[in-house]
């Protein structure tokens, strides 16, 4: 068997470069599609928020399709890399809760995955009726039904 003597040979770094290079386009795409997923996530949940907190507490009476078709409208108008699929409102006796299902419109799906799975995610948000007249009013509704 030879001995391979290496000694004053350069090496070729074409090869290892680019499975490098290759690697690093891909960490760094996804590390931005990460920022702006972050970014959208909590921007969708601020918005909702404030659109549920607008409409109820304008003090003239809302519909639940009204605030459905509103919220999805204002928040897909605002977000960059996510999309609304379906927004749920559910007005309770004190509160109102919103279910925003959502997935992210990103062309590889690696990394669509990675973000919002399959099916895409969900988020909730609640805002708490804070009128006192309709606080005594329920609370004559609650005593009577019992």
């Amino acid at each position: 068997m030879e001995n391979i003597c290496l000694i004053g040979r350069k090496a070729s770094l074409t090869v290892e470069a680019v499975f490098v290079i290759n690697i690093t386009i891909w960490v760094l795409a996804a590390v931005c599609y990460a920022a702006v997923y972050s970014h959208d996530r909590t921007a969708m949940f601020t918005m909702a928020e404030h659109y549920i907190e607008q409409a109820v507490e304008d003090g003239k009476k809302f519909t639940v399709s009204d605030i459905e078709n509103g919220m999805r409208q204002y928040i897909n108008e605002h977000l960059f890399l996510c999309r609304a699929d379906s927004v749920s409102v559910k007005k309770e006796l004190l509160s109102v809760r919103a279910d925003i299902t959502f997935h992210a419109e990103v062309s590889v799906p690696f990394i669509r995955r990675l973000l919002t799975g399959e099916k895409g995610r969900k988020i909730s948000v609640s805002h708490e009726l804070l009128f006192a007249p309709e606080y005594l009013w329920n609370s004559r509704e609650i005593r009577e039904k019992k």
